[in-house]
């Protein structure tokens, strides 16, 4: 594919309770699937850290962001 996907968690709740998270993990193939890149922006340093143990542990790949435009210039690179 040729698409590609940007999260923008910035103003998002930070949530690790364990029904949302098993809640995520029912969703997240289907949200991730088919895109050629994935970036997550977050905001915090704790937010990086939380989407950071998600990619490990979902094994998606995604890049994960606290700059806006290295985001943007990730998913434009070939």
């Amino acid at each position: 594919s040729e698409l590609v996907l940007l999260i923008d968690a910035r103003r998002g709740p930070g949530r690790n309770d364990d029904p949302f998270e098993k809640l995520m993990d029912q969703h997240r193939p289907r949200l991730f699937r088919g895109f050629r890149k994935r970036a997550i922006l977050v905001q915090t340093v704790v937010g990086k850290l939380q989407a950071t143990r998600i990619n490990r542990e979902s094994g998606f790949g995604n890049e994960i962001f606290d700059d806006e435009a290295a985001a943007l210039a990730y998913l434009a690179s070939p």
